[in-house]
Formats: structure tokens, sequence, C-alpha cells
């Protein structure tokens, strides 16, 4: 994910002495490159026929189930990729911003390894993409305020409350 608010994240956590890797889906090769001091950014390598389907897809999102198939598409052009990274960078834990969508479906139903989930700051629309089963396997699930967590355990599931930081 590549916004301001991931390096500084990660900054702070191998500051902490964590090992940081962000992996980014990318069009070029699975390659690891480091970054910073204790962060590392994977590129995840999506299949070739990815920028011929994705495409199509995407233009068609917003009919019922397709953005579903779409990260079922994306998920099934990353996998090996993914896999191969999460294994040679020896990750226990992989944090996935997001919850709410349909990738983070895919991710908590086929990694062997505890997933943490986070929003950070979107407000609940009433369209729940992830199934409730879903949120369940997350192994935490963390929301920026009371409303977001009133909403995930009336969904059934439970999570902490972890708001953003401000420098």
């Amino acid at each position: 994910y590549r916004n301001d608010w991931v390096w500084e994240y990660a900054i702070g956590l191998a500051e902490l002495g964590h090992e940081m890797v962000i992996y980014i889906l990318s069009r070029g090769e699975n390659e690891l490159r480091e970054a910073l001091p204790g962060i590392s950014v994977r590129f995840v390598a999506l299949a070739w026929w990815h920028r011929f389907v994705d495409p199509i897809l995407y233009r068609i999102s917003s009919w019922p189930g397709v953005a579903e198939l779409r990260a079922t598409f994306e998920a099934s052009a990353f996998w090996r990729s993914l896999a191969q990274g999460l294994q040679d960078d020896r990750v226990d834990v992989l944090y996935n911003q997001e919850f709410w969508t349909p990738r983070f479906d895919q991710l908590v139903t086929h990694l062997p390894l505890p997933i943490v989930g986070a929003d950070h700051g979107a407000i609940y629309d009433g369209r729940v993409r992830t199934k409730q089963r879903t949120l369940k396997l997350a192994a935490r699930l963390i929301c920026q305020s009371q409303y977001q967590l009133k909403t995930i355990r009336a969904l059934g599931a439970d999570a902490a409350i972890i708001p953003n930081g401000v420098d």
C-alpha cells in the first residue's frame, strides 16, 4: 500500500526493533528491495494475464458480485508470488489495511498466518462486501472509532480501537 501513512507506521515499528516488509502488487518482477534500515519493499508480481482481465472487471465492478469476482481473479494472479515472498521474508504477521474489501476476504481465508485487519477511518456505508465469517477469521481487527467498533461487533466480530497517530 503506497501512502505516507504506511511509511511513517513502518518507520515507527522499525525504530522499535521490528523488521518491516511492505507488500505492493506489481506488473514487474517479484523482488525485494531495501528502502530504509529495517524496512523493505516486496514487489509482488501479478500474472501476465491480469493486465487484460482486470480492466474489464474494473469497468463493471459496481455490478452485484463483480467486486468479489475481481478480488478472486486478482488473488489468483498474485498468490504464487505472495506465498513465495511471505516464505522468503519469514513473515510472522500480515497487517492488511481496509478490512471491508474483498481482497481481505481472500487473504484471511487462504493464508496460513495471522492477519491483522485495520480500517483507518473510512465511513462504513452499509455495503458489507466482507463476509461476517471473514471478519471473525482475522487475528485482530483495528478500528479508529467507537462507531467502527460498534459496527464490527454488530457483525459478530471483535476489534480494538487504536487511533491514527498525529505528528
